[in-house]
């Protein structure tokens, strides 16, 4: 295997063992981004209204469970949104049973035993559809580069871009 074969392959590899993780997040931030909801003021009962209905907009919701979100927050949901829409298509690429090998190895973490003892098919026929499904994939991800997963590294605070340091809630 070749330098850039192998990097490909890792890069394939990064992109579907993290992929539930990636689409949680998605999951997350969109049930739980604020929206804005419009609606009509009627001022007339008070002494200085002017008579006229004025449209008002507010939030009707926030990131209850998520904290404060800003900008930086959804330039990482865009990334994970892309990404998460990238491995689906690139699934949809694969035969039937390329895409169950890989959904059990990588989504699922099942060894190549596991899935051949599941599917009383050999070990061999599991490897050699991983290895072409894989093949495939890394046609597929040329181009997708794995989003940055923030890690956390002391309880309460996280780094993130750039290493500022911000508050989250207690997640332990």
């Amino acid at each position: 295997m070749q330098r850039g074969e192998h990097m490909n392959r890792e890069n394939v590899t990064e992109l579907l063992k993290n992929y539930r993780n990636y689409k949680y997040a998605v999951n997350q931030y969109e049930r739980h981004r604020p929206r804005a909801a419009a609606g009509i003021a009627n001022y007339d009962a008070m002494p200085s209204g002017s008579g006229a209905a004025e449209l008002f907009f507010v939030p009707n919701g926030r990131m209850a469970d998520m904290g404060h979100t800003g900008f930086q927050d959804r330039l990482d949901y865009n990334a994970y949104a892309e990404v998460v829409r990238d491995i689906e298509g690139g699934l949809e690429t694969l035969t039937e049973e390329e895409q169950s090998v890989i959904k059990l190895k990588w989504m699922d973490k099942l060894s190549l035993q596991q899935i051949a003892d599941r599917k009383h098919l050999s070990v061999g026929t599991i490897k050699s559809r991983h290895k072409s499904a894989l093949a495939s994939l890394g046609v597929c991800f040329r181009f997708v580069k794995p989003p940055h997963i923030e890690e956390i590294h002391d309880r309460g605070t996280h780094m993130h871009h750039g290493d500022e340091k911000r508050r989250t809630t207690d997640i332990y």
